[in-house]
């Protein structure tokens, strides 16, 4: 078990890097290829559009085959090749075009990943490590290339994101070879898993519509916080410090979650952080400098790690043992995809006509709703039984 842990600790982090390296760049990168704002925005809106087609027919492969660890194999061998065709675009057609080939196969990387952390660490006997001890190795690769990656490409040329990232997916194949094998569920016939027992589930649908609302408004800070950041003077080097503030302030929130979970309901960290994501979006659009908005980094710990970390734990919990992969992609299609794609397009053309930090308040707007969806359907509800 020792050796298993250690393997999904490498790879997270291995795995991270390259999303560390591409993320927080790519949409500087495309407006220096020339793309205006809505454009960007379709961008942006592509990945969580491909996301909700493709997320639940790859949970749906790893149900039925049983062999989750074999499909990350694929996944990280497919980013790679569709990141070396991004190398050779430069119109928005090819761009388009080669980067849903791209989010085909990253739209499910981390969910299969998490599915797979979370069956391995249910095979221990008795529970030693938990699910943030070893995801918050992948905070930390994240961190140490978003920060390196920003120095760098102050001196040369933004397309080093992709060439770096290329090589991490080369890497995360190889390793994922090494992930443990994790039968997902061995109790039923593999060709009759069906997911539609998910949809019948009430607590799971209303946590799928308060996330899509408060995770999906995180879409307007993946996008468009590079811009709001450099308007207000700052470069990609201090970006780059950005996403490293933001990236440790994950780490105690993922490696302690354990504490968390075990001494606070799972539906009250959630209220709490859809709160303090509120907040944050309120706060950003109010920002005069970029040190205001380093210092206002430091809430990603909450709104994402303690988030996060606290959502997959909720929907393992809330999904049948059969079904935690379809789960957690349908959770990612919903929250990462649908919202994000709402958030992305209405983003880019609001941002087309009106200043970035409007974006912000409609983001802190979505946030309010969504606690106000999760409060009344769920944790109200609770408390009264």
């Amino acid at each position: 078990m020792k050796r298993e842990i250690t393997i999904l600790r490498v790879y997270g982090f291995v795995m991270f890097m390259g999303v560390g390296a591409f993320f927080p760049y790519i949409f500087l990168y495309m407006r220096g290829l020339g793309f205006s704002n809505a454009q960007i925005g379709v961008l942006g809106a592509l990945g969580p559009m491909v996301m909700m087609l493709v997320q639940p027919i790859w949970g749906w492969i790893c149900d039925s085959t049983e062999r989750p660890e074999r499909v990350s194999f694929w996944l990280a061998l497919g980013v790679a090749g569709s990141l070396g065709l991004l190398l050779i675009g430069r119109s928005f057609i090819s761009i388009f075009i080669y980067l849903s080939l791209f989010n085909v196969f990253y739209s499910s990387l981390i969910p299969t990943y998490d599915s797979i952390v979370i069956r391995t660490l249910e095979n221990q006997s008795p529970l030693q490590v938990s699910y943030g001890q070893v995801r918050w190795l992948g905070s930390l690769g994240y961190a140490l290339t978003a920060f390196s990656v920003g120095r760098i490409i102050e001196g040369t040329k933004m397309s080093v994101i992709l060439w770096i990232y290329l090589a991490v997916a080369v890497l995360s194949a190889l390793l994922a070879t090494r992930l443990p094998k994790v039968s997902v569920y061995t109790g039923i016939i593999r060709d009759k898993v069906k997911i539609w027992p998910l949809f019948k589930n009430r607590e799971f649908l209303i946590f799928l519509i308060a996330g899509a609302l408060v995770i999906g408004s995180n879409a307007i800070n993946y996008t468009f916080f590079p811009f709001l950041f450099t308007e207000l003077g700052g470069g990609e080097g201090l970006l780059g410090l950005a996403m490293l503030i933001s990236a440790f302030a994950e780490i105690p929130f993922f490696f302690f979650s354990a504490k968390f979970h075990k001494r606070f309901k799972l539906s009250y960290l959630l209220i709490a952080a859809f709160v303090v994501t509120g907040l944050r979006w309120y706060l950003y659009s109010a920002a005069k400098s970029p040190l205001q908005l380093l210092v206002l980094q430091l809430l990603h710990g909450i709104t994402y790690g303690l988030l996060y970390s606290t959502s997959v734990i909720y929907v393992s919990k809330l999904a049948p043992e059969r079904l935690r992969v379809s789960a957690q992609n349908l959770f990612w299609a919903a929250t990462f995809g649908f919202g994000n794609v709402i958030a992305n397009l209405v983003g880019g053309w609001v941002y087309e006509y009106y200043p970035v930090q409007i974006l912000f308040k409609l983001a802190s707007i979505a946030a309010v709703v969504g606690t106000i969806v999760f409060f009344v359907g769920i944790v109200l509800p609770d408390r009264r039984v």
